[in-house]
């Protein structure tokens, strides 16, 4: 089951049709989606939202977090690996579409917390 239109989806199909694009160690081209890793992500953040809900429930929950760094790593990894074998790989451009991808979702944090400090000034 497709969640995406068909001219949207980057899914290759299990007959190996699909992209052309140059495939990684794992045989699956970059940018690919990977139901495996998303399958990974939902167990990490699930074991990390169980554990901060009830923490008996599943003590080695912060274990998740953990999960997480090594999927990016491997993500990360690879792309890097992708970039250095074309020759095309450069570190300011490495660093700069990371925090294009990374600073939206960050810079709501210190507005929140600037607004606060000024509705709510810190006791005498």
């Amino acid at each position: 089951m497709h969640l995406l239109p068909r001219s949207c989806s980057t899914v290759a199909s299990p007959r190996g049709e699909g992209s052309s694009r140059p495939r990684d160690s794992s045989g699956t081209p970059h940018g690919e989606y990977r139901p495996d890793i998303d399958g990974l992500r939902a167990v990490a953040v699930l074991a990390v939202v169980a554990y901060h809900t009830k923490a008996w429930v599943l003590p080695g929950g912060f274990v998740g977090v953990d999960v997480f760094f090594v999927i990016s790593g491997f993500l990360i990894s690879g792309i890097i690996l992708q970039r250095l074998q074309k020759g095309t790989f450069s570190i300011t451009d490495f660093y700069a579409r990371r925090i294009r991808r990374i600073f939206p979702a960050l810079s709501p944090g210190p507005r929140h917390l600037s607004r606060g400090g000024v509705v709510r000034p810190p006791p005498r």
